[in-house]
């Protein structure tokens, strides 16, 4: 493939004596030595575009089985295109981490630790990580008045099946956590799959799995629009939302301008093999995603996630100008570790976000009459059909109420709801 990296190899030994610093400091590096060439972030730069952080989870065994990153043999990994480095851990530590996240400025990694159920932040070029407080980093955001970043996180949630629901999703300001908000908590959630839109006024995510949608923040209503996992919404002010499909191979769009849906393939390279992909994510340029794969270790015909394997990589795609189709792909690990949970960072001064600036059809976004919160220029007549609005008067009441028992776009199974009422 062009501009594949190459593979970057460690010394069995070494990799032996990583692997056994469960709790403290590595003396080993999977960084590049100095002054030797980058093709990582080389191939990076080039499919982008310009300047490009990327961040992802490796499981340094090699073993590959953790694609939920719930146990300890984790590293924080890095990949800056700007500063030589190569891949490098950006925390010296192999202990748990969970879905970290480049903040929108690009200068802090966000992340949560399963084991402990609090989250953390971490400056891009090093400096102990800070604990921001109990619970799980859902999604970060900054504030386009103020330029304040904030950090959404969801209360610790219970145990067994229901670990990853939440009850409450409050904010904390990055640079002072003890102002903190609560934003959501009308109805459970599921929090390992929520984004912002850029003005803050749309959280998509699942309400709770699989009922996939996206909320009013702070504190509206929620829209019902399919079945599936790992929600995410487009980094602009156009509110479109995909929802991945429970076969993990296609992300189905929705449009709420325009009333469309449609689904995108996303296990298209060879190397994946027809093999089921995980953890899709949007970048914060439209264009550009990640997610990891191929999965398939397992039972054929069967959810292969939950097995991962020390060939599952991270990816870059990228969209064609209409979000159609993916019209190329770039491979970032050749390292046979298990490398999960990747989040891209594009620098809005690029190049690739000036030419897009002007094509996405962003809303102009106005400040609220409290000061605080933005609101898009969306108009909510314009919502999908079938997408289904839960206030917060009745809302717990027409969950329960809910029954799949129609088939929308790409086979996602749409609710019928015996009440439906419009945006308050």
């Amino acid at each position: 493939m062009a501009g594949r990296t190459k593979q970057i190899w460690m010394p069995l030994g070494l990799l032996l004596v990583c692997s056994l610093l469960l709790a403290g400091p590595m003396s080993c590096s999977r960084a590049r030595k100095s002054g030797a060439p980058d093709p990582a972030g080389q191939s990076l730069r080039e499919f982008v575009g310009g300047p490009a952080r990327l961040v992802w989870i490796q499981q340094v065994d090699g073993d590959g089985d953790d694609p939920f990153c719930d146990g300890s043999r984790l590293i924080l990994m890095g990949l800056d295109t700007e500063d030589g480095r190569g891949p490098r851990p950006i925390v010296n530590t192999v202990t748990n981490y969970h879905r970290p996240m480049l903040t929108p400025d690009g200068r802090h990694v966000v992340y949560s630790r399963q084991t402990t159920r609090e989250a953390f932040a971490v400056a891009w070029d090093g400096g102990r990580p800070r604990r921001l407080g109990a619970g799980y980093a859902a999604a970060t955001w900054q504030d386009p008045a103020t330029g304040a970043v904030w950090v959404y996180m969801a209360d610790n949630g219970t145990s067994g099946k229901e670990r990853n629901h939440a009850k409450t999703l409050h904010r904390v300001r990055l640079d002072d956590p003890s102002v903190r908000e609560v934003v959501w908590d009308l109805a459970k959630f599921t929090f390992n799959s929520l984004q912002l839109s850029a003005d803050g006024t749309r959280a998509c995510g699942q309400f709770i799995h699989p009922r996939a949608g996206f909320a009013e923040l702070p504190n509206r209503s929620w829209t019902y629009l399919g079945r599936g996992c790992w929600t995410s919404i487009a980094p602009d002010n156009s509110y479109l939302v995909w929802i991945f499909d429970n076969p993990h191979r296609n992300l189905i769009f929705h449009d709420p301008t325009e009333n469309t849906s449609w689904s995108v393939p996303i296990g298209s390279p060879p190397e994946m093999k027809g093999f089921e992909v995980y953890h899709p994510r949007w970048s914060n340029h439209r264009r550009f995603f990640t997610l990891t794969g191929p999965y398939e270790i397992g039972r054929p015909g069967a959810n292969l996630i939950g097995a991962g394997g020390p060939g599952v990589e991270a990816w870059i795609g990228k969209f064609a100008p209409d979000l159609k189709t993916v019209e190329s792909w770039l491979q970032i690990t050749h390292d046979r570790y298990g490398d999960f949970y990747p989040d891209l960072w594009v620098a809005p001064t690029s190049p690739a976000h000036r030419d897009e600036a002007g094509r996405s059809g962003n809303a102009s976004p106005s400040k609220s009459s409290d000061g605080r919160w933005t609101r898009g220029t969306i108009n909510p007549a314009h919502l999908i059909p079938r997408a289904r609005v839960y206030t917060p008067a009745i809302r717990l009441q027409r969950v329960r109420k809910g029954k799949s028992d129609d088939l929308g776009p790409g086979g996602i199974g749409m609710e019928a709801i015996r009440q439906q009422q419009p945006f308050a």
